[in-house]
């Protein structure tokens, strides 16, 4: 197993690691036990750890040399399009929606170290990635102001093209509106 450890952590740690797809489960804690020793992470600093295809036991084996879940990312799947009637959504203004945008995703995601630091800077490059279509990208606004917005990707695989939302949110000040 190659255990891949990122040239720039995630804002709020000192560490991200990730563990591949078919990783032996036999030999994970060993792995990860040696690429935290090599590592030149300051020793109170936190670590991250992502693995692909993970299955229940795993948090128990990360638990074993003291690391707890924050959070999951699942993959879930259905055919599209779906009925989207009822909501009014348009697509993002490259220019135009930075600032509005760049607030409500400050406020719907402020618990989240790296959403929640999200600047006009990492915006911008952020719009230069291979997978940016600002079709993809769209808006909900209520009574002049941004309510909210929905950002997708689509992955081209050679036989499957596959979409994820990379970041989905409702501002805070609307959490408490039907929006259809």
């Amino acid at each position: 197993m190659n255990i891949l450890i990122s040239d720039e952590a995630p804002v709020g740690f000192g560490l991200s690691m990730t563990v591949p797809q078919g990783f032996s489960r036999d030999l994970l804690t060993v792995e990860l036990v040696a690429a935290l020793r090599e590592s030149l992470v300051a020793t109170d600093s936190l670590t991250q750890i992502w693995i692909e295809d993970a299955q229940m036991d795993d948090d128990k084996l990360l638990n074993s040399i003291g690391f707890s879940s924050y959070r999951d990312l699942w993959q879930m799947r259905c055919k599209f399009p779906p009925n989207g009637e009822g909501i009014a959504t348009r697509p993002y203004i490259c220019g135009v929606d930075d600032e509005a945008f760049l607030e409500v995703n400050s406020r719907a995601f402020s618990w989240h170290p790296e959403q929640g630091s999200l600047d006009l800077s990492k915006l911008d490059d952020l719009f230069k990635e291979e997978w940016f279509d600002d079709e993809g990208f769209l808006l909900l606004e209520v009574e002049n102001r941004l309510a909210g917005f929905c950002w997708t990707k689509v992955h081209h695989q050679s036989d499957l093209t596959v979409g994820e939302i990379f970041a989905i949110a409702v501002d805070p000040g609307f959490s408490w509106k039907r929006f259809w």
